[in-house]
């Protein structure tokens, strides 16, 4: 596991309990999945979507998670995402956006990760959100389907609506 890193440009991840000062790293936004160990940078702001350790639930602040990133990096904006250790929730928030923006496979996205932090989603949960991603994009696009898991309901509920 290695400290802060780039994985697409402009789009960082890591631990929490870290000052991205330190690593010379600037951000505008810190996306923050476990609010019990934020990350600091002077001059960013903070979205907090907190997400259960080794889960994706609540998988609506899963989906607003990676609608953050999208919206900020098309807006031109550096964000850092994340969690405490900055693997597993990080990596999956990560991965999904790389999935349904960046054109990835699961696959490809799981391997951007850990090539960039040297870690990466680790349950069996995490894995099979990111294959579910796949197919709710092919069917409703990338922002339907943050629409879609942004209902309120739980995995189980949109597995059984695919």
């Amino acid at each position: 596991m290695r400290g802060p890193a780039e994985v697409v440009p402009n789009l960082y991840a890591g631990p929490g309990c870290v000052d991205l000062d330190e690593y010379d790293i600037k951000v505008d936004v810190i996306i923050t999945l476990d609010p019990s160990c934020p990350a600091e940078a002077t001059g960013s702001s903070r979205e907090v979507y907190p997400i259960r350790d080794m889960e994706v639930e609540p998988i609506g602040n899963t989906a607003s998670a990676i609608a953050a990133i999208a919206k900020h990096l098309e807006q031109g904006r550096r964000v850092y995402v994340h969690c405490y250790a900055g693997c597993g929730r990080t990596g999956t928030v990560v991965s999904g956006y790389l999935i349904l923006f960046r054109d990835m496979s699961p696959e490809e996205a799981v391997n951007a990760f850990e090539g960039a932090r040297g870690c990466g989603p680790e349950s069996e949960e995490q894995l099979m959100f990111l294959d579910l991603l796949e197919v709710m994009k092919r069917r409703l696009g990338p922002w339907g389907t943050i629409r879609e898991l942004s209902q309120g309901m739980g995995l189980g509920d949109v597995l059984s609506g695919i």
